[in-house]
């Protein structure tokens, strides 16, 4: 089978290869280097003569280059995202075109050639209106006047309503995911990601940075666990045209993830507590709690995750160690225009 992930050299499309690659498959992955990098990719596009997977430098709002990439393959992972707060609230405009006009375009490929599509939404669609476990089955309140910041979730709601509604190919076609808080080797702190940002100060012997009292709570998945979850959602027929939780049932404060950071690194480190309004403005809104209800998942495909925290933590730990013998990176052969 041969694959298109669009957002392929980022922190979970490059792990997605990774897994599709070491099942068999081939890859061809778009991405405009905006949040990916090629270090992600770089050990696929080393292949010789067959590398296992080839790099296009491009972007989703390209219609054309995206019909043509869908037609070389025979199925879909669409990834491709502004990624990270910090560059939501900066760019609130960008975020909408990225995502509605790409979704849009991929959405309609894969449509006229018949290929099965995964969409990764977000669990950003729930917005703020919600306590407790959050289901599938709960109705979307989301307004983007309230804020840049709900720029994302109308965006990613924008294009579930793409195959939600419409009763043609694409909800036959197409399955929806909508992820929790993924973490683990390769993400970047670039952004604010929360996991990364404390993994390096504690490594540095920084103080750690908690914004507001710490005492939001949140559940972190995996990246592992997540890309096994996308893969079987979309090795499944039944799962088209439905909407997909997937995440961790391990919730915890982020003041709680900050003090299992520092258990795990031995670090020294203090903490540090940050408004919200200082980081993102005044207008920021936070979500005090964010926990998935996982039934629909487990029930459709069998799905449960298996990596808890402190996994993510040793696996940072340990490729920021790696990190730092990192030898230049050579331009690939298999890393291709958007034209190529």
């Amino acid at each position: 089978m041969r694959y298109l992930i669009t957002g392929g050299a980022g922190f979970i499309g490059s792990h997605l290869a990774d897994h599709l690659t070491r099942r068999g498959d081939s890859v061809i992955l778009l991405d405009d280097l905006s949040a990916g990098n090629l270090w992600n990719v770089s050990h696929l596009l080393d292949g010789g003569s067959e590398p296992k997977a080839t790099l296009y430098v491009g972007t989703v709002q390209d219609s054309s280059l995206v019909d043509e990439l869908v037609s070389r393959v025979d199925g879909i992972f669409h990834l491709a995202a502004v990624v990270g707060m910090r560059r939501v609230l900066a760019s609130p405009e960008l975020t909408v075109r990225t995502h509605v006009t790409g979704g849009r375009n991929v959405l309609s490929a894969a449509s006229r050639r018949a290929v099965p599509l995964l969409i990764a939404s977000s669990s950003e669609v729930y917005g703020n209106a919600h306590a407790g476990q959050l289901s599938e089955s709960l109705p979307i309140r989301i307004d983007p006047a309230r804020g840049p910041r709900w720029a994302y979730a109308w965006s990613k709601a924008r294009v579930e309503s793409f195959v939600l509604h419409d009763p043609g190919p694409a909800q036959a076609q197409a399955v929806i995911a909508r992820p929790f808080n993924c973490v683990g080797p390769r993400q970047s702190a670039r952004y604010g990601m929360v996991l990364p940002t404390l993994v390096g100060q504690a490594l540095r012997g920084d103080d750690l940075t908690v914004h507001g009292d710490g005492l939001q709570r949140r559940s972190f998945c995996h990246v592992s666990d997540l890309v096994d979850g996308l893969v079987r959602l979309l090795d499944s027929p039944a799962t088209a045209g439905r909407v997909y939780n997937i995440g961790s049932r391990e919730e915890m404060s982020i003041l709680d993830l900050a003090r299992r950071v520092i258990e795990c690194t031995g670090s020294t480190s203090g903490m540090k507590f940050v408004p919200h309004a200082e980081v993102y403005g005044p207008t920021f809104e936070d979500v005090p709690r964010r926990v998935p209800d996982l039934r629909r998942i487990e029930s459709a495909i069998g799905w449960k995750p298996i990596h808890g925290v402190s996994a993510a933590i040793n696996d940072l730990v340990e490729e920021i160690r790696q990190t730092k013998k990192r030898r230049p990176l050579r331009v690939q052969r298999a890393v291709q225009s958007a034209r190529a």
